[in-house]
């Protein structure tokens, strides 16, 4: 998303671009979290991969499971692993989890590790939300609505370097995530 921090100079960074391990997407212009989800989704569709994963930028998520979790969801009948943090600090993100929780058994909607299994049937049902803004909660509602096999693991997160990219703790911060939680409810409600 037009990034600046020296990403793309990383010595890890640049070898596996060059062994075509990794494909970048390097944003024209700043798109926000949400735009750059919907690029990398669409891209990932147009690649007929067959598993997406989400990892937030933040460099917070234990990554020593994901392997795993790519075999769980290759072997069992699973359509998306939704990891689910132990320590959550904003208070939207803690009342997502109770109430997504109550109505979806969504334990962390918020959390950025995820694996979504893609397949043709479902490529069009699931990208059918993805121009909509709600901080990556888009991409959760085909597999709450068509009632889709989601499993939970715990993960540890570890301490972020920095602030986060869409503000800290902060009133405004809460107030907006809990307008997107109010969207997520209403797509939900509008299709039942």
């Amino acid at each position: 998303d037009c990034s600046n921090d020296g990403t793309f100079n990383q010595t890890i960074i640049k070898r596996l671009i060059k062994k075509k391990k990794i494909k970048v997407i390097n944003n024209k212009i700043r798109l926000g979290y949400d735009g750059s989800l919907q690029n990398g989704f669409l891209e990932a569709v147009k690649k007929k991969c067959e598993i997406i994963i989400t990892i937030d930028a933040d460099n917070q998520f234990d990554l020593s499971k994901v392997r795993k979790f790519i075999k769980i969801i290759q072997n069992k009948n699973i359509d998306l692993i939704c990891t689910e943090r132990k320590n959550i600090s904003r208070l939207s993100e803690i009342v997502a989890c109770k109430l997504f929780n109550l109505i979806w058994t969504l334990r962390d909607p918020f959390s950025g590790l995820k694996l979504y299994k893609i397949t043709k049937q479902n490529k069009k049902k699931f990208l059918k939300y993805s121009n909509i803004r709600l901080y990556g909660l888009q991409y959760l509602i085909y597999f709450v609505l068509y009632k889709k096999k989601i499993v939970h693991y715990k993960i540890k997160i570890k301490k972020r370097i920095g602030n986060s990219k869409i503000g800290s703790s902060n009133f405004m911060v809460n107030l907006k995530m809990i307008m997107q939680q109010i969207r997520f409810l209403y797509f939900i409600l509008k299709k039942n």
